[in-house]
């Protein structure tokens, strides 16, 4: 049976779909059509076994490997990868944390999920600022990984050159370079339900496949191109609109940590910090 070679952990809304669009037209890397199948988070009562299965359609020559951004954020999840397969490779993707935890609300709160409102709701949710502090969350990775088995891109890095980042991912992954056409074309735009209660028996039975064990069936609808349009409309949304509606405090503990992001990834992130600054509340 396959095992992985690879996890991509996080972060969410860090380019995890424009990442598994890339790898399953990859001849040389399998992911399972499930995109993430929440084992070392949700389901690793099932066993190492379930999770292999996964794995199994991987061709001899090609490297399998999951993707599933809930993990960066999640301690125990690090440790029970750690703990089953101790030599794997990590993927990690970090962007500018305001700027996605804005992304994460509003994306909740488009498809009927949270409270409108996003004073109301980070009033009522002070965990919403918890994932985002990666310097943190590297941390914890680092004590349990070799760095050398560790890659760490941002964001923009897709964003500014998705080709070059590719590259980048193939050469960690002792994998061959693929030319893929649509490389830069966003995969999950912006969107909103078009009905909020349509979409939250989606959510239910989504919730319900995983439960009975049909990830990749899930994976499937959730990779429909007409059941993303039945489900969705594309929507334009500018985040820096909101962010003046953010707690101060929670934005300097966010602007501390990337301090001491810079030092563990040795890597200048000012332009994070300059653009917070242009757009917080005075």
């Amino acid at each position: 049976m396959s095992k992985p070679g690879f996890i991509f952990v996080g972060a969410s809304k860090a380019g995890s779909s424009w990442l598994y669009n890339y790898f399953v037209r990859h001849p040389g890397i399998f992911v399972p059509t499930a995109k993430d199948t929440y084992f070392f988070k949700t389901y690793y009562d099932k066993g190492v076994d379930w999770y292999e299965e996964f794995f199994a359609a991987a061709g001899p020559d090609q490297i399998a490997g999951e993707i599933c951004h809930d993990y960066l954020h999640d301690r125990e999840a690090i440790d029970r990868i750690a703990a089953e397969y101790p030599d794997i490779k990590l993927i990690c993707s970090l962007r500018q944390p305001v700027d996605r935890v804005i992304s994460t609300y509003l994306y909740a709160a488009r498809h009927g999920l949270v409270d409108p409102n996003l004073k109301r709701h980070v009033s009522q949710k002070a965990g919403l600022f918890l994932e985002g502090r990666y310097a943190d969350d590297l941390e914890h990775v680092y004590a349990r990984f070799p760095r050398e088995n560790v890659l760490v891109f941002l964001y923009d890095d897709l964003l500014d050159d998705p080709e070059a980042l590719a590259r980048r991912i193939n050469d960690f992954l002792g994998a061959e370079h693929f030319d893929y056409p649509d490389i830069a074309k966003k995969v999950r735009a912006a969107s909103k339900a078009r009905s909020a209660r349509v979409n939250s028996i989606g959510k239910k039975v989504a919730q319900r496949l995983r439960a009975l064990g049909l990830h990749n069936v899930l994976g499937r609808l959730k990779n429909s191109a007409l059941v993303q349009r039945l489900l969705y409309k594309e929507i334009t949304v500018e985040n820096t609109s909101y962010y003046k509606d953010l707690p101060s405090e929670q934005i300097d503990r966010y602007l501390d940590n990337i301090a001491r992001l810079e030092l563990l990834i040795d890597r200048s992130l000012e332009h994070w910090v300059a653009e917070i600054n242009t757009h917080r509340a005075p």
